[in-house]
């Protein structure tokens, strides 16, 4: 067999999980109305919620890999939003928010993961309580009010296009960030088999 990045890439594993991509994307044009599941609109939008949900797939994926778990991040990430909005609010510029809710969740994760260290006991309750902890705070901080940002950030700004802009039809800009993260800290899926 060839160690070519060619034969690395057309594994077994590989090769199932892009036959089954293949597979539910034709079983969800079919049973769609007029096949619009693979419209450039909904594609545009399947592309939008891809960081937010890599970014959040990449911690926790990570976290399993070591055996552990972090249930918290349903909260943290809510709380960390809250923060951002709240230093927009409060006439911070929306770069030194993001900054902030950056802080903010590395704080909270190093919180949890000092807890589980200090204690010994398993990540899946220590996070389940924190999750329910800072879901607490949230809802008595925010009043359980929703807020927009969007009177806060210029329209035309880098900022805004950079985290809600589109380079093409289909993938948000922040979908090249997500996959510049993944391939700068080196946790991008392995082309060959673990096994």
């Amino acid at each position: 067999m060839k160690n070519s990045s060619e034969s690395k890439f057309f594994t077994y594993r590989v090769i199932n999980t892009l036959i089954m991509f293949i597979a539910l994307v034709i079983v969800f044009s079919l049973f769609t109305p007029r096949n619009i599941f693979i419209s450039v609109r909904n594609l545009a939008s399947l592309g939008k919620l891809v960081p937010d949900l890599g970014v959040v797939a990449l911690g926790i994926g990570i976290l399993m890999v070591c055996g552990e778990f972090d249930l918290s991040i349903s909260s943290t990430l809510p709380l960390c939003s809250y923060i951002f909005a709240s230093a927009l609010f409060g006439g911070l510029s929306p770069v030194w928010g993001f900054v902030l809710a950056l802080l903010s969740g590395l704080a909270l994760g190093f919180i949890n993961g000092l807890i589980v260290v200090k204690t010994r006991m398993p990540s899946f309750i220590i996070t389940l309580g924190t999750m329910m902890f800072w879901k607490g705070i949230l809802y008595v901080w925010s009043r359980m009010m929703p807020t927009s940002i969007r009177t806060f950030i210029p329209t035309d700004s880098l900022f805004q296009k950079v985290l809600t802009g589109s380079i093409g039809p289909f993938f948000s800009s922040s979908n090249y960030l997500v996959c510049c993260l993944c391939h700068c800290s080196g946790n991008y899926p392995p082309l060959s088999p673990v096994w």
